[in-house]
């Protein structure tokens, strides 16, 4: 019985310590995946609804392109030349992931900048209960020189952790896409 009380207690501390994840270490394996380019663990850290409207959103500027050689080249090199229905039926996990690899394969200067930047982790401040900003220093080598810039990924509580949102470089991409989509 002893023993079943040890075993017990260590799973509650695990379970626990699990819940207990701090904002900055979610952060800190998102920033992992990110240089691995492993978009599966990279979207395991993002709050679902966040992942759902940049799907959504993404769909609806590709959907709403006229056809043109620019939105057929995008839908290759970006989506793998799946066509709308395809696309749709997939999980915004896996949409995020392939949009991810089509703009590193496509944006060289992107991909060397998310595999080659380092991030120290500094804090975060809560805005409330549910929501909270974690503060990085990023350092980006690019050609001889290293760029230092100041970053935050704001994060949501989901259940008993904390899962990332979609930063504002994202939606960004997401309005010059619909401008390139757009132009004549």
């Amino acid at each position: 019985m002893q023993r079943l009380a040890i075993a017990l207690a260590l799973i509650l501390t695990t379970a626990s310590a699990f819940a207990a994840e701090t904002p900055e270490a979610v952060v800190k394996r998102q920033l992992d995946a990110m240089h691995a380019g492993d978009w599966e663990k990279f979207t395991a850290c993002m709050h679902p609804p966040a992942l759902k409207e940049f799907q959504t959103t993404v769909m609806d500027v590709v959907s709403k392109a006229p056809d043109s050689p620019t939105r057929e080249q995008l839908m290759k090199s970006f989506f793998a030349d799946k066509s709308i229905a395809e696309l749709q039926a997939v999980t915004p996990s896996v949409f995020f992931g392939m949009f991810m690899n089509g703009l590193a394969q496509t944006n060289p200067a992107i991909k060397q900048s998310m595999t080659n930047s380092e991030g120290q982790v500094l804090g975060h401040v809560d805005e409330g209960p549910d929501k909270t900003h974690v503060l990085m220093r990023m350092t980006v080598a690019l050609a001889d020189s290293k760029v230092v810039k100041m970053d935050v990924t704001s994060l949501q509580r989901d259940g008993d952790t904390w899962k990332a949102l979609l930063k504002g470089d994202m939606q960004a991409i997401v309005v010059g896409l619909n401008k390139m989509l757009q132009a004549k």
